[in-house]
């Protein structure tokens, strides 16, 4: 009987062992959310920023919620739905960031301002949910001077919400160009708004 209690005695020490060496060896994993339109999408460069961010972060899980055209209110409707679980990765991430920009409004032949007008809404209302779930939320918007009202209303609604704002004047404009209408960041842009993101996150640590 007592052989029997040790080897149960043993077989338990062995069990704390390994569970404590488990908790004291691994590597805590980070979380990373990126939401989007084509900027995030990607179908125009070598590589985008999520993959360059993803990079400077050992054992880094990226959630990555974008579509080539998705839209302002398309993304507040993923939230507010839920789609693909993306509150609980919302809520638990260490990096999220949305890209807005780079289609919606170029989209329109001619803008109005209840085009841009709705647009703002939408923004405002997505980036007021986004900030109750995080607080390590980066807006990157690459609409050009033309879009000056636009530019200026993302960046109030960035510092009300403690958003870091990237815009098109933080990347250098040779890493930019454009192609039916539309703005697109070739590899070394993205890897410049990498560079800024994880500049910032070190910078919060």
């Amino acid at each position: 009987m007592r052989r029997r209690y040790k080897l149960l005695l043993i077989i338990f020490i062995s069990f704390l062992l390994v569970f404590f060496s488990y908790f004291l060896l691994r590597k805590d994993k980070y979380i990373y959310v990126a939401l989007g339109d084509d900027l995030s999408f990607n179908n125009f460069s070598t590589y985008n920023y999520i993959e360059y961010i993803k990079y400077n972060y050992e054992n880094l899980n990226v959630y990555k919620y974008a579509e080539e055209y998705n839209t302002s209110e398309d993304l507040y409707h993923q939230i507010t739905q839920n789609v693909g679980d993306i509150n609980y990765y919302l809520k638990n991430a260490n990096i999220v960031t949305i890209s807005l920009g780079t289609v919606e409004l170029n989209n329109y032949k001619e803008l109005n301002e209840e085009v841009l007008i709705n647009y703002l809404n939408n923004v405002y209302i997505l980036l007021n949910k986004l900030s109750k779930l995080n607080n390590h939320i980066f807006l990157i918007n690459m609409y050009d001077d033309s879009y000056s009202l636009v530019n200026k209303k993302l960046n109030e609604y960035c510092k009300l919400y403690n958003i870091y704002y990237i815009q098109r004047s933080d990347i250098n404009e040779s890493y930019i160009y454009l192609n039916n209408l539309k703005t697109y960041l070739n590899y070394q842009g993205h890897k410049q708004i990498s560079d800024i993101i994880v500049k910032e996150m070190a910078n919060q640590k």
